[in-house]
């Protein structure tokens, strides 16, 4: 896959994670790489949340009662909120303060509670198991809880919500916060605190549920409080932006039904931090113990049955000592996948690693992309296996480092298989697999931002265009109809899932006019492109984007049920484009799923003469900037025509002492005549360069031996060609690019 813009290009993940290719890492470490991890949330789950309530009391179809006579702790709120269940209304708590003496005791199909930040106290005397849980809920057709606290730290311990009986037809939880730590002293829920289990075929959505407060030890005769669980659960959960600190049992312990933990977080929880089960996905998320708690740390991560994924986790490791492992894969597992994982043990005496399953013959783990630091006391860092039998893969960039020396154990009843090798019954470390560090050239992990998806729906800034539902197969060209709400630089759109085959983009006017056109030929569904005319968008025109297969047929992703007009603040999109005459229907969105404007932070465009010429060199070839103001990083076209530069792999960005100011990127899938961008290290008002290489040998590179120097610009200058990192630099020749531009700090 690639991009023909690399800011916007992709990498090899499973589900199709995007990566700022701006920052990437490719074959040379770096900090500040940033993942788009979206696309790794199942589409199930992803549209869950995505057609989710905004307020129950105005999605819903119910009455809604006010709670206006319990504000001000006058009363208590469960009588209102049983009344209402019996009656199939919803509780309207406003921004209120309430009080719960005793435990909801539902009789009706649907418990639904929703608040602005309210906030209800639980006191009283609940001795009784049933009455020592504030939400004992049980076989409900729906629960709907939205936007309120819970504080127990004036009252008994209690557990907030256990739904004993399976939610039957729809669950869904928002903004909830529980405050206060459990002991445990009562049998308040068992040892659960919030256990959400949803019967067969029944879809949940927990959203920004927080417990931040945790747990005590209790009196040693009854085992401590899990924070986040689940038990007799066979439907469908989504745990989303969710939080759980200090629990003394675990904060997330999933073993049952299907469960997809995205963006979770969990800190400092003891016996397992996040814990997961067959059929679950992990999408992001922290997962950390540090030398902060004073009792008992957690195992990080385990997977104790069945078959798993975990994507972008980042897990940390501190202080002494925290259970087994750092990640734990033990008892009936069977196989996890890892991408993108991020590892850090800064410290302890634990196995940073464990793949240790039960089940014999069969318990494993597959690594891609995953970075691993070991800093512990640990003589290695996998253990494969630790007791019983373990199998571990290794593939596609796989980088691990320990200071203590061998980073793998293999037992005679464990294997590691990387590059068609097999390996058992040895040690090994990483150098004798050719393995990479993870660290970058100071000596320190990778600094790695990841973008979950935020409440617009899509990443950071995209406006959803919704899902496909069909596909076609026509020669024309499709896309969406769409106006910018002020002038912008570029606009950057997503192609659909069921589109294919397809090989150019194009920007037309509202004359129908082609403005700019890019090829998408290496794209893939998923994947991003950029349009960014010379001129850029005005916001008094009305533009389309539109794919096609150059005359061919080609695979159109549709969705049939459009809900146009689509809408945020920078953009609208009215109506599908089905013809280069922009040919407008209400009734389709073609081959586009998502849309975003441009940073809107670029510079004045340089245009720089075509080359002439090109040679074979081995060394660092481009230009060099006289800097008139800040600047973050420089956009860059690569020269196209005969003389082309080619054989390129990696760019990057030097000062004027010849050091490296910018990640290395891989621009071995940019094509001429198509850009990049790349970002400084730092914002910079001094002099810099840009080039590009191979470091494995020679490529072309193209010339241009009549040069005007300098080239100018509102921000930058072009000054001077570059030939080697001294910065060896000319002015008699111009090399490997037609156009740049200055990325200005926001």
């Amino acid at each position: 896959m690639g991009s023909s813009v690399l800011g916007a290009s992709m990498i090899g993940l499973t589900q199709g994670v995007t990566q700022t290719a701006a920052s990437s890492g490719s074959t040379t470490q770096n900090s500040g790489d940033y993942y788009n991890l979206v696309d790794a949330v199942p589409n199930k789950a992803y549209n869950l949340w995505k057609e989710s309530y905004d307020d129950i009391r105005e999605d819903v179809d119910a009455t809604v009662v006010s709670a206006d006579d319990y504000d001000g702790r006058n009363g208590d709120l469960a009588d209102l909120i049983e009344s209402a269940s019996n009656n199939g209304e919803i509780v309207d708590l406003g921004s209120g303060t309430y009080e719960m003496h005793s435990s909801v005791d539902s009789t009706g199909s649907m418990v639904a509670i929703a608040g602005d930040d309210a906030t209800i106290y639980a006191v009283g005397d609940q001795s009784e198991y049933s009455s020592s849980i504030i939400f004992p809920l049980g076989g409900e057709d729906r629960i709907l809880m939205q936007g309120f606290n819970v504080d127990i730290s004036e009252g008994p311990d209690l557990a907030l919500i256990t739904t004993y009986g399976a939610i039957q037809e729809e669950g869904f939880f928002e903004d909830i916060s529980f405050f206060g730590q459990r002991t445990r002293t009562q049998d308040g829920g068992f040892n659960n605190t919030v256990a959400i289990d949803s019967a067969s075929g029944v879809e949940t959505l927990i959203h920004r549920l927080e417990m931040p407060d945790g747990g005590l030890e209790g009196d040693g005769e009854k085992d401590e409080a899990i924070g986040i669980s689940v038990e007799g659960h066979e439907g469908y959960n989504v745990w989303k932006d969710c939080y759980a600190e200090q629990w003394e049992s675990n904060g997330f312990y999933l073993d049952a039904g299907e469960n997809v933990v995205w963006n979770c977080h969990a800190k400092d929880n003891a016996r397992g931090n996040i814990r997961i089960s067959d059929g679950d996905v992990v999408v992001g998320g922290t997962a950390e113990v540090t030398s902060e708690r004073d009792s008992q740390l957690a195992q990080p991560f385990v997977h104790q049955d069945g078959e798993a994924s975990v994507t972008g986790l980042e897990i940390i490791a501190d202080g002494d000592s925290w259970g087994n492992a750092a990640v734990q894969l033990r008892s009936d597992q069977i196989h996890c996948e890892f991408e993108k994982l991020v590892v850090h043990i800064r410290g302890g005496s634990e196995l940073p690693v464990r793949i240790d399953s039960t089940v014999n013959g069969e318990g494993s783990a597959t690594f891609r992309d995953c970075y691993i630091y070991d800093e512990g006391s640990q003589d290695h860092t996998f253990h494969v296996p630790w007791k019983n039998d373990g199998y571990c893969y290794f593939e596609e960039d796989v980088r691990v480092d320990s200071t203590m020396g061998d980073e793998f154990t293999i037992g005679s009843s464990g294997e590691l298989h990387y590059e068609g090798e097999q390996y058992s019954s040895t040690t090994l470390s990483a150098d004798d697999l050719g393995l990479e560090s993870p660290l970058v050239d100071d000596g320190s992990l990778p600094s790695f931002y990841f973008d979950y998806g935020n409440d617009e729906g899509g990443t950071e800034g995209w406006l959803d265009l919704g899902s496909d539902d069909d596909y076609s197969q026509p020669t024309n060209e499709a896309g969406i109809l769409f106006q910018a709400k002020e002038n912008i630089e570029r606009i950057e759109a997503r192609l659909s899932e069921n589109t294919d085959r397809h090989q150019t983009a194009y920007l037309r006017d509202s004359a129908a006019e082609v403005v700019t056109q890019t090829d998408i030929s290496n794209l893939s569904a998923g994947d991003s492109f950029v349009l960014a005319p010379a001129d850029g968008i005005n916001a008094d025109n009305t533009y389309s984007i539109t794919v096609d297969a150059d005359g061919g047929y080609w695979d159109r992703g549709e969705d049939s049920s459009p809900d146009y007009t689509y809408e945020n603040e920078s953009l609208t999109v009215t109506a599908g484009v089905y013809s280069s005459g922009q040919s407008t229907t209400q009734n389709v969105r073609y081959a586009v799923t998502e849309i975003r404007a441009g940073d809107g932070n670029l510079g004045t465009s340089i245009s720089l003469p075509s080359p002439e010429s090109r040679d074979s060199h081995s060394s660092f070839n481009g230009l060099y900037f006289n800097v008139q103001r800040e600047v973050s990083g420089v956009r860059c076209t690569i020269a196209d025509g005969e003389n082309a530069p080619e054989g390129y792999t990696e760019a990057f960005c030097i000062d004027g002492w010849g050091e490296i100011v910018s990640p290395v990127v891989d621009v071995s899938d940019v094509d001429p005549g198509e850009s990049f961008e790349i970002m400084l290290d730092e914002p910079t008002d001094t002099d810099f360069g840009v080039g590009l290489r191979n470091p494995d040998g020679n490529y072309y590179r193209s010339r241009y031996e009549s040069p005007e120097y300098p080239y100018t610009g509102d921000a930058i200058d072009v000054d001077a060609g570059v030939f080697d990192t001294g910065p060896s630099l000319t002015d008699s020749v111009l090399y490997n690019f037609e156009d740049v531009v200055p990325i200005l700090p926001e």
